[in-house]
């Protein structure tokens, strides 16, 4: 007697059931493995700045307690490499420091960010000013013995990448090796605001890596390192944190 062959083909609807499966584990898994790839991103950074850190340190120790200053200024103003944490940290270093973060896909490492300067950007981080020693009223503060708290003060952070849309004006310290960080609004937006053109506070969900005058490093939120107090006055507010002026770290 012969065989009825059987019929083992994929019904219209069982495949489109099939693609529909597929389709609602790819959109539960793609956010989850985003995640997991931004926060592996996050501790290389954190392992670059903490070697940042390393070197500092045996800066600092051969140079009678001062933190490496800055050399490279805003937009198209002075240059100083050889003069810049950057390039003095890498003499420092057992092996090559990486000064890039993973995370920062900036396009100013490849093109200038002012036509007129022809400068590109030369790395992730940047120092704050306030211990650079070239901060008019804070030139002591390069020294670890003037800060009242060197546990609490920032040296060195994750700087802004910029934004191709807007003109040089609005990237001033895109190529840069320092910050400012003295942001004057009044209100929690408006900080975030100013200090996102300086500062990548949440380039890793939400957060960023700081690398403060002791040696540790942290990841923390822009709010517990820059924070005014509701309804503080403009030019001499009162602070829940404020982790970059030196005579106001906690």
């Amino acid at each position: 007697m012969a065989s009825v062959p059987s019929n083992k083909a994929f019904t219209l609807v069982e495949l489109l059931t099939v693609v529909a499966i597929l389709g609602l584990l790819v959109s539960v898994l793609l956010p989850a493995m985003g995640k997991a790839v931004e926060a592996a991103n996050a501790t290389r950074c954190l392992t670059n700045i903490r070697n940042m850190g390393l070197a500092a340190g045996m800066y600092v120790n051969d140079n009678d307690g001062a933190l490496p200053s800055v050399g490279v200024s805003r937009a198209s103003r002075a240059v100083d490499e050889q003069g810049s944490w950057f390039h003095l940290l890498e003499l420092y270093a057992g092996e090559p420091l990486l000064f890039r973060c993973p995370s920062d896909r900036s396009v100013f490492f490849d093109r200038p960010v002012d036509p007129k300067s022809g400068r590109i950007r030369k790395v992730s981080y940047a120092v704050n000013y306030f211990v650079s020693g070239q901060m008019t009223n804070y030139e002591q503060y390069h020294r670890l013995s003037q800060l009242p708290h060197p546990d609490k003060t920032i040296f060195a952070l994750e700087l802004y990448g910029g934004d191709s849309s807007r003109d040089a004006r609005h990237n001033g310290f895109v190529d840069s090796d320092y910050i400012h960080a003295q942001w004057t609004a009044g209100d929690p937006e408006g900080v975030r605001e100013q200090a996102r053109t300086e500062v990548a506070y949440d380039r890793h969900l939400g957060r960023s890596n700081y690398l403060f005058t002791d040696g540790h490093v942290e990841s923390l939120l822009l709010e517990q390192v820059y924070q005014k107090a509701l309804g503080a006055a403009l030019l001499k507010p009162n602070w829940v944190h404020n982790k970059f002026n030196p005579l106001i770290a906690r």
